[in-house]
């Protein structure tokens, strides 16, 4: 789909785009919770905006790092509809794409590609990614683009991309941010909580309920989905504010919500207008700690109780 019409869009937003277009993507993905996979294809359309011409367009694939401890594995990839052969380096955490021909500065190429991943079963006190107490925490489930140096001011040689890899308890992802159109297929009896706007979802009569999520400029398309979810909302400062909490916690997940939309109210009161239409906070396996993406706040489920 098309990237949001700026007439839609609030000043906030808007600039962000100051520096020229962003790069959109369109995914598909759906979740096989009885194999631990999740299957994808994607399609980036990448605005060169360094100045230089690219012979490469790089992507990181965040599941790959040790942390994550999933294994990304990709398939046939397509430059503006012709085939590419790309490669993996930094041990495997970022996707080489080579360019038919090299793109000049202001030009855009669109990348198309399918990949799957392997989801971990994991327990432990802190799970970033993977399946952890009936929840699935996919962040970055997906190729990301990388960050060129030339668009940061880097003191390197400004013709490189950044792939170096995060520390253990890091954060992780350095990317740009992006307009997003996903579509998501997941089992019917699970709950979703997400990054982005959820524009409509339906059953597919095959046991799925399709979920159709956009927006942006986003940094990163996130999402947790669970059987256990309950969800309590309200509003503040004009954007729809969720709680999504396990069976059980449900006085703690009232109370985070309450705090969040207080929150918002100061933040707004201080600093200015919130620029996503949603703000969601999720219980999600992490023990006492927390972590954040685009709209999406997650704090461990021993704090809930």
């Amino acid at each position: 789909g098309a990237p949001a019409a700026t007439d839609d869009l609030p000043s906030s937003v808007l600039g962000a785009e100051a520096a020229g277009p962003l790069a959109a993507y369109q995914l598909a993905v759906r979740l096989h919770p009885g194999a631990h996979r999740l299957s994808g294809q994607q399609q980036v359309t990448y605005p060169n905006r360094t100045g230089i011409e690219l012979t490469e367009i790089v992507f990181r694939l965040y599941p790959n790092l040790p942390q994550y401890g999933g294994l990304m594995e990709i398939g046939p990839t397509w430059v503006d509809g012709q085939p590419s052969t790309a490669s993996l380096r930094a041990d495997r955490t970022s996707l080489v794409v080579p360019l038919n021909s090299p793109l000049a500065p202001q030009a855009s190429a669109t990348i198309s590609l399918t990949f799957d991943i392997d989801i971990p079963q994991k327990n432990g006190n802190y799970v970033l990614f993977g399946h952890s107490e009936g929840i699935w925490s996919l962040p970055d489930a997906y190729p990301l683009l990388a960050v060129h140096e030339s668009l940061v001011g880097s003191s390197g040689s400004g013709t490189a991309w950044y792939e170096d890899l995060a520390p253990p308890h890091s954060d992780a992802v350095f990317a740009e941010t992006a307009f997003y159109d996903v579509t998501l297929a997941l089992p019917s009896g699970l709950t979703l909580a997400t990054t982005g706007s959820i524009a409509s979802d339906m059953e597919d009569g095959m046991g799925y309920r399709i979920y159709q999520v956009t927006g942006g400029p986003l940094r990163e398309f996130a999402w947790l989905a669970g059987a256990n979810y309950q969800m309590a909302e309200t509003e503040a400062s004009g954007a729809r504010v969720r709680s999504y909490y396990l069976a059980g916690d449900e006085t703690a997940g009232r109370a985070a919500l309450n705090a969040a939309a207080a929150a918002l109210r100061l933040y707004d009161e201080l600093f200015g207008p919130y620029p996503f239409p949603e703000l969601t906070v999720v219980e999600a396996p992490l023990g006492h700690y927390g972590m954040e993406y685009p709209s999406l706040n997650l704090m461990g489920t021993d704090l809930y109780r």
